[in-house]
């Protein structure tokens, strides 16, 4: 039993590259119903993307009081006195920037967890994306979190239509992203596209401008921003940022995500050239009467 056990996985092993094309020739072997159609389950854990953008750079005042760094200092890269030139300013961010980068993760991290301690199951929103860094004014740190849909943005294994009218696309992807949907009626082309690891949304964007479409979404992306300075203490700011992402997930829960698909607009033709003025020329010797 057992060295058949290990071919099995060996089996397995060895298969593993093929498993995206098997999935995809499997969905297309579900298409061919009548509906001609697969939209698989999504993925419900949606990976967040952290990022750290420009840090943000504090000078010191020349009269200096003394004072206690306030905690965010150490996010900071911190001057004594302004650079002389850009190349030395470059050159103190690049020599600055894995220790504040270092630290803005770690601080995005802990809000992030922060968030999904409190996230419900049933929840419908996910955080896709967090980031930190200079705002306009290179001295203040600013977080940014986007929060969306998940069953719009999350991956799925397979989408595929087969020889499917648009109008029913739009309407089997609406309804798996938890969209309502309005459409145009009439030009309804048929449909034959697949992909593999896409989400609805990618869906929606390749499928509809293929066919000479566009969309616009709603209630299904919100974002929030919160200021570094405006906290007294690290902890404050993981508990100030993660009830601000908190918010705007609670509010997504209580809307209703819409997405409004129209024809593209042509652009207006050129105007017609403007037609030359043609000039008289007195004949010589002409008198006025």
């Amino acid at each position: 039993m057992a060295p058949q056990i290990f071919r099995k996985t060996r089996w397995f092993a060895a298969s593993r590259p093929l498993l995206p094309a098997l999935a995809l020739s499997g969905a297309l072997l579900l298409t061919s119903g009548c509906r001609r159609a697969a939209v698989e389950q999504f993925d419900p854990s949606v990976e967040t993307r952290v990022t750290i953008t420009d840090p943000a750079v504090y000078v010191r005042p020349q009269s200096n009081t003394g004072e206690k760094d306030p905690w965010y200092r150490e996010l900071q890269v911190v001057l004594d006195k302004p650079a002389a030139s850009e190349q030395e300013l470059n050159a103190k961010l690049d020599e600055e920037k894995p220790r504040v980068n270092e630290g803005l993760k770690k601080l995005l991290d802990d809000v992030a967890a922060a968030v999904q301690s409190h996230k419900n199951p049933s929840d419908k929103w996910s955080v896709l994306a967090i980031s930190c860094g200079k705002t306009k004014k290179v001295g203040d740190l600013q977080l940014t979190a986007d929060v969306g849909l998940t069953r719009l943005y999350a991956k799925r294994p397979v989408i595929a239509f087969n020889d499917l009218p648009l109008e029913l696309c739009i309407a089997k992807l609406s309804r798996e992203a938890g969209l309502q949907e309005s459409q145009p009626r009439g030009y309804n082309p048929q449909v034959n596209w697949s992909q593999t690891n896409v989400s609805v949304l990618e869906a929606f964007e390749t499928v509809l401008s293929d066919h000479g479409f566009e969309h616009k979404l709603s209630d299904s992306f919100y974002k929030a921003a919160v200021r570094v300075q405006d906290f007294a203490s690290r902890q404050e700011f993981v508990d100030g940022a993660s009830a601000a992402i908190l918010l705007k997930g609670k509010n997504m829960n209580a809307a209703r995500p819409a997405i409004l698909v129209t024809h593209k607009e042509k652009p207006a033709p050129p105007p017609p050239p403007a037609e030359p003025v043609k000039k008289t020329v007195p004949i010589a010797g002409e008198r006025k009467k």
